[in-house]
This record gives C-alpha cells, structure tokens and sequence, in this order.
C-alpha cells in the first residue's frame, strides 16, 4: 500500500503484511495499549492451548456445554444462526488467534474466508489454525477492502475496543454488499469504565435498545440484538469463579494467585452491563 503525506504508519510487530494508517498520536497509543495488553492475555504462560482450542472469549454456556472451547464454539454457532444461508465471502474483524476463523471454515471454502487483527503476533497464530484462509494486519475502523467486497462480516467481543465502534459499523456497512450481514458479539460497559483504560468513552452505550440504534443509524436494516448478558457473561464468571475455589481447596493455585485472579474477576463483574448479540443486514 502506498503512503499517504501525513500519515504515520505502525507495525504492530515484525510481520511483512501491509501496514495500516495511524492518524493521531492517541490513536497509537490506544492501538498500542489494546496490542500489549491482548497479547499479554492471549498468551497466558500456562495456557492449555487444547482445552481453550486458542479461543479467548466468554463463551456461550448452554445445558450440556463441558468446557470453554465448547462453550466458544458454541457461541460461534449461535452467531452463524444469524446467517440462514452461509454461502459467499465472509470477513472475521479482529480475528484473535484464529480459532473463529477456522470455525467458519466448517460452513465456508478457505478461499471465502479473511481475518484481519491489529496484532502481528496474533496473525502468526491465526495462520497455523487456519493456514488456508487470507489474513491481514489491519484496522477495524479502516478497512483496506473495496465497497461491496464481503457477503458477511463476524467480529466476536472486539468491538468495544475500536476507535470508535461506530466507524467500525460505519466500514462494515461499506464493505457488505446489498443484502449482506453483519453479524457480532459485544459487551457493553459501565459509563465510569468506559473512558478508561482502552475503552474509548464515545463507545459508552447505555443498553442494548441504545446499541440496536447504533445500526439503524447507519443505514442497516432488519437489526436484532439479543441481552444475553446471563447465558454468556454471568455463566462465565460463576463458573470461573467455581474453578478458582477449586484450585485453591485443592492446592493447585496458590493463596496470592487465587487473590489476583479473583480480583480481576471483580473488576470484570463491576465493568461489564450487558453482553449482546446482534445482526444486522444491509438493504438492497
């Protein structure tokens, strides 16, 4: 890609994929802290990379869901239920390490699927659990794709992080082509969290009436959002919560350990208000 005059570019690490635009100095560094803390979280020293199946997300805790990477595909299931008929080229926004990607490879040819991450290192990853499918290193709130170039768009609980979400839709809206959906999990934050750390206070939504509207705004049509703050979120936490009294009463964590983790849990429980999940679908 060439460069623009006064456009700072930023590689988020030392991969040969393009690079993408960087405007302001905040908006470095908020790419920089969102990059340093995921890739801190995303790879845990002790992570047991097949029970997680290199998913990092809340899951969706049904009856008989035995675990997290069960309880992750599972919510990747629900999302695709959005989309009754998965043909065409699709798009996973900030794709993690790449095990949604792979999921969509269940539904979708290699070639119809494309990641994109802010996270060089992340990317490496991705191409070792779906090594057939195109990933980039690139913004969510700039797109580097033609208008009209995907049939569907999935992001799974990324879009708080963007600066801001609603450019974010605003982009997806011009990459989709008529009749496209976009289709995602969310979480929505407490106002006094929202400003802080890498939450970007114009991403404040006070409840998922308030987040639907987000997307009739922008031109989407036939827009659902589910509050499924209990079967995700609140499932999440209770059963982190089990495991953590379990490692502790077994002496597998330690007493410091189980303090801090249990305290970031906290935090977790006082920020978040509600997790949705949504779909939206351009007219045409």
């Amino acid at each position: 890609m060439e460069g623009n005059p006064g456009v700072s570019y930023r590689y988020a690490g030392t991969s040969p994929l393009p690079r993408f635009p960087v405007q302001h100095p905040a908006e470095m560094a908020m790419l920089d802290r969102i990059n340093a803390w995921y890739d801190r979280d995303m790879y845990p020293p002790f992570a047991d990379r097949a029970a997680s199946g290199d998913f990092r997300n809340y899951g969706y805790w049904g009856s008989g869901t035995t675990g997290v990477r069960d309880a992750s595909e599972l919510l990747m299931e629900v999302l695709l239920g959005f989309i009754p008929d998965k043909r065409g080229t699709i798009v996973d926004v900030a794709c993690g390490k790449g095990a949604t990607t792979r999921h969509l490879l269940r539904y979708y040819p290699a070639a119809s699927v494309s990641g994109i991450n802010i996270s060089a290192k992340q990317l490496a990853t991705c191409r070792q659990n779906a090594p057939e499918c195109d990933f980039r290193l690139m913004s969510a709130t700039k797109l580097e794709f033609e208008s009209e170039s995907f049939d569907n768009v999935i992001c799974v609980e990324a879009a708080l992080h963007f600066d801001t979400r609603r450019a974010f839709i605003d982009e997806a809206y011009r990459v989709l082509k008529p009749g496209g959906r976009l289709v995602l999990s969310d979480v929505l934050v407490s106002s006094s969290a929202a400003p802080t750390s890498f939450f970007p206070s114009e991403n404040y939504v006070a409840n998922p009436h308030a987040y639907e509207e987000l997307y009739r705004n922008a031109g989407f049509s036939d827009v659902t959002v589910i509050d499924a703050t209990e079967q995700v979120f609140v499932s999440f936490c209770k059963r982190s919560a089990r495991a953590l009294k379990r490692g502790l009463r077994t002496g597998r964590i330690s007493a410091k350990r189980y303090r801090r983790a249990k305290d970031r849990l906290l935090s977790r429980v006082l920020r978040v208000r509600f997790y949705v999940l949504a779909c939206a679908r351009k007219s045409g």
